[in-house]
């Protein structure tokens, strides 16, 4: 039986948490929620998702996040990535929406090829 790796190629553990968390606090950035592989950052303006591989991180913006602000916010994070061995990748945004009948959140990832 094949086990899964537990660190990447790198060195980097699979679901990073505590790099992401350096990269995002060296880059001025705090984490307000996690949920098994996203990483919600001030307050739902834009998440990380870990990706299979431990150094690979996924960028998504929320919709209703300030567009003007992004392209700076997304230089910030993955230059800051890099310094943790983080290879952030800008995907696209996503859409969170509450499900009242379920009582749950639903995510929409809307990727965008960048």
């Amino acid at each position: 039986m094949k086990q899964m790796a537990t660190t990447s190629q790198q060195g980097v553990p699979y679901r990073p948490l505590g790099l992401i968390a350096s990269a995002l606090e060296n880059a001025g950035f705090q984490q307000t929620f996690v949920y098994e592989d996203l990483v919600f950052v001030e307050y739902n303006a834009f998440l990380l998702r870990m990706e299979e591989n431990g150094a690979s991180v996924s960028l998504f913006f929320n919709v209703d996040s300030e567009m003007d602000k992004r392209e700076h916010i997304a230089h910030e994070i993955k230059q800051s990535g890099r310094n943790c061995n983080l290879d952030v990748i800008h995907r696209g945004s996503y859409r969170l929406t509450h499900d009242d009948e379920k009582e749950s959140i639903d995510i929409a990832f809307f990727e965008s090829g960048l």
